[in-house]
């Protein structure tokens, strides 16, 4: 508790690594919930379960490439800018007529956040471990 409350850094990037979890869970809940609206929604739920679940399976090519990161800092900023990208366009998303091709839209935005949010905690990791 000492070194949080002392160390600004590790305070910044600690609260960094919680809003993210926190982002995506969020996110992944969100992405259920609209599955569920859709005509067939065993399927919709099923297929979104399935999406939320995927990303983890890349974990180590995520982790890889973030340890070859140069400057981790910037690249977190950059993939958070795109992430903050796709929440936006999965916001305009949702103003639409809900259709399949608008699902398969929202579960490729939900993959892709999901993977940058694995790759930012990666690269937060690196930060603390100094690596």
């Amino acid at each position: 508790m000492q070194l949080f409350l002392q160390h600004k850094p590790y305070r910044v990037l600690t609260l960094s690594i919680l809003l993210g979890i926190f982002g995506t869970t969020l996110f992944d809940l969100v992405s259920v919930l609209y599955a569920a609206t859709f005509p067939n929604p065993e399927l919709a739920v099923g297929l979104a379960s399935l999406i939320t679940s995927l990303p983890y399976v890349f974990d180590f090519i995520v982790g890889y490439v973030s340890d070859r990161a140069s400057n981790s800092f910037k690249a977190m900023k950059l993939v958070r800018w795109l992430q903050m990208s796709l929440y936006v366009f999965f916001g305009v998303l949702t103003l639409l007529k809900p259709t399949w091709w608008v699902f398969v839209l929202v579960l490729a935005i939900n993959f892709m956040s999901d993977i940058i949010g694995n790759y930012t905690a990666y690269l937060n990791l690196s930060s603390i471990v100094g690596w």
